[in-house]
């Protein structure tokens, strides 16, 4: 594949090269981050397709009231998932997309980040070679693709509601993306409890960024 195009994203921060040697495709901003996916790579993500939901989130899921079994050492309340529901945005996907893509909805269609950690964890043995303990190379530089897409769709969309609104429920719920990034969003303090957000403050939230924006 050869060209000497290098087009920008509508953020005007991103770029993409198709001429690097060895390399399928190059990703790069104006942040810290410059992504290249060899044409290797490219070949061994192929291995890692797996049916993906892609809208797997608690509004989602369907589950009902059960009893404890024996084992059970809580009283709190119990359930068992009954079903999952709308399905229109599943397909056959490379996994590594789903999972990046939870880093992507936090803060905008889920709040609730312990949802998003249990995902998280309970999802990444999938991307995991065998007794390795984190991702195949391939898969962590498609994830870091991913979040810089991310990164630069929202630096060009100062003023867009959505994304001033996501930036600072992050902010408030002290998140920032880790050091390897595929692990995805933790706190800044281990020991710092999320809470769980509420629809009224999510309103509460939006109405401050309109009226910083001059939009109310």
């Amino acid at each position: 594949m050869q060209s000497n195009a290098s087009p920008r994203s509508p953020g005007n921060r991103f770029s993409i090269s198709e001429h690097h040697p060895d390399c399928l495709v190059s990703f790069s901003d104006d942040f810290d981050s410059i992504v290249r996916l060899s044409s290797e790579q490219s070949a061994a993500l192929e291995t890692s397709r797996k049916l993906c939901d892609n809208d797997l989130e608690p509004r989602n899921i369907l589950v009902r009231g059960a009893k404890p079994n024996g084992d059970c050492k809580t009283n709190d309340s119990m359930y068992e998932v009954r079903a999952t529901i709308d399905w229109e945005m599943a397909r056959i996907y490379l996994f590594s997309y789903e999972y990046a893509l939870n880093d992507n909805v936090l803060g905008s269609s889920n709040l609730m980040y312990s949802w998003y950690a249990m995902f998280k964890s309970h999802s990444l043995p999938l991307l995991l070679a065998q007794d390795a303990q984190e991702p195949k190379q391939a898969d962590q530089v498609f994830i870091g693709a991913l979040q810089a897409i991310q990164r630069d769709y929202e630096a060009g969309k100062t003023r867009n509601v959505g994304v001033c609104n996501r930036q600072r429920w992050l902010k408030r719920q002290g998140l920032v993306l880790s050091a390897p990034s595929w692990r995805g969003w933790v706190p800044t303090d281990p020991l710092m409890e999320q809470k769980v957000w509420s629809a009224k403050e999510d309103e509460v939230l939006e109405e401050e960024v309109l009226r910083d924006l001059g939009m109310i």
